[in-house]
């Protein structure tokens, strides 16, 4: 395939990425994913032998890029108000609920979206000038597989950093799973920063 310029697609009567990808005009094809359903619609039409990995990054490593993020400044005066909002928007009832997210952050709620995309049944069509094509509605279990190996990649990239963040998350996680109270998180969390910041933690003593 030859090496094109992807701003040239710019007019609503260009082809899609996944017919350029198809006819071997096109190499990489770049999205913004905001459900299992869109991804796994791109999957199928771009063909089997397709692979999801984040942009390059400095390392020469791949990572997912995220939209938002959210934190708390030390300075802040109601901490505890701070934490009852990232619970209340990341725990799992609440992202399974509330559509706007996109992809849930939270495992479980990420889950649960997937289970319900792999129960789906019939097919959809996309067309694009003579080509017309019968996808499957519901997401494979071998497309759900490469998603979760990009998502536990990012999140092992995470977990690496070399910031505090990287030694509290795992105990953080568990506040926003709801499997435990935020007086434990918040001591288990300061333990695990102690421990961080001690050079033996980290192999370097």
């Amino acid at each position: 395939p030859k090496t094109i310029d992807i701003n040239q697609y710019g007019d609503e009567g260009a082809a899609p990425g996944w017919a350029r990808v198809r006819t071997g005009e096109q190499l990489l094809l770049t999205g913004q994913y905001y459900n299992f359903s869109s991804l796994s619609q791109d999957l199928y039409a771009v063909g089997d032998d397709a692979v999801i990995c984040g942009f390059p990054d400095v390392a020469g490593n791949h990572v997912l890029e995220l939209w938002e993020t959210y934190g708390m400044l030390a300075a802040g005066n109601n901490k505890e108000q701070a934490w009852q909002f990232l619970r209340t928007v990341l725990l799992a009832e609440s992202q399974s609920t509330i559509s706007s997210f996109g992809f849930p952050v939270n495992r479980v709620a990420f889950a649960e979206e997937a289970k319900k995309e792999l129960a789906l049944s019939g097919t959809r069509t996309l067309t694009h000038g003579d080509q017309v094509l019968q996808i499957p509605a519901q997401l494979s279990t071998g497309q759900y597989s490469m998603i979760l190996a990009a998502v536990e990649d990012a999140v092992a990239r995470y977990e690496s950093d070399a910031e505090v963040f990287a030694a509290v998350w795992k105990e953080a996680q568990k506040y926003f799973d709801g499997t435990q109270d935020l007086s434990t998180t918040v001591a288990g969390a300061q333990t695990a920063a102690e421990n961080y910041r001690n050079p033996s933690y980290n192999g370097l003593g």
